[in-house]
C-alpha cells in the first residue's frame, strides 16, 4: 500500500512539474509576442513620421525653388 501511494505521489509531482513548465513557457511566449507586436507598431509609426517629414521638406524646397521658375519656363514654351 505504501509503495503504491509513493508511486502515485511521484506521478503527481511529475505532472505538476510538467504543467508548471508549460505554463511558464506560455507566459514567456506571450511576452515575446507582445514585445514583437509593439516593436512592429513603433517601427511602422517611425516610418510614417519619417516619411512625412522627408516628403514635407521636399515639398517645401520644391515650392521655394521650382514653383517660382515654372511660370517663366511655361512662358518661354509658348513663345
Amino acid at each position: 500500500m505504501k509503495k503504491s501511494l509513493a508511486s502515485e505521489e511521484q506521478q503527481l509531482v511529475e505532472e505538476i512539474s510538467k504543467t508548471r513548465k508549460v505554463y511558464v513557457d506560455s507566459i514567456k511566449t506571450s511576452k515575446r509576442l507582445m514585445h514583437r507586436l509593439l516593436d512592429g507598431i513603433v517601427y511602422g509609426f517611425g516610418i510614417a513620421i519619417g516619411g512625412t517629414v522627408i516628403f514635407g521638406i521636399a515639398i517645401f524646397i520644391a515650392s521655394r525653388i521650382v514653383l517660382p521658375l515654372l511660370p517663366a519656363w511655361l512662358a518661354n514654351l509658348t513663345h
